[in-house]
């Protein structure tokens, strides 16, 4: 089970620091974070605070614009965000 925290700003670094630390006084499960992230420098703060990344939209906006031919792209995206996580 997992604990999901929803953001809109993650730019409000030091926020989500507090917030993360909070939820974790109180639960032992893993702490995830999403809404609004979308770049893998964006993944990899918010990955660097909390135990998992939420992406979504990102994904949607990807599959509008390339369709059918999306797949490459939906490849590319992933691997570039995975790699950002791996690095926190």
């Amino acid at each position: 089970n997992w604990t999901f925290l929803w953001c809109r700003d993650i730019s409000w670094h030091w926020y989500f620091l507090c917030i993360v630390d909070t939820i974790r006084k109180y639960t032992d499960k893993p702490v995830a974070v999403g809404f609004g992230i979308s770049t893998p420098q964006q993944a990899y703060d918010m990955a660097k605070i909390a135990d998992g990344v939420i992406v979504g939209s990102a994904v949607i906006r990807i599959i509008d614009k390339y369709g059918k031919e999306a797949t490459p792209y939906l490849v590319d995206y992933v691997k570039s965000m995975k790699e950002a996580i791996s690095k926190a």
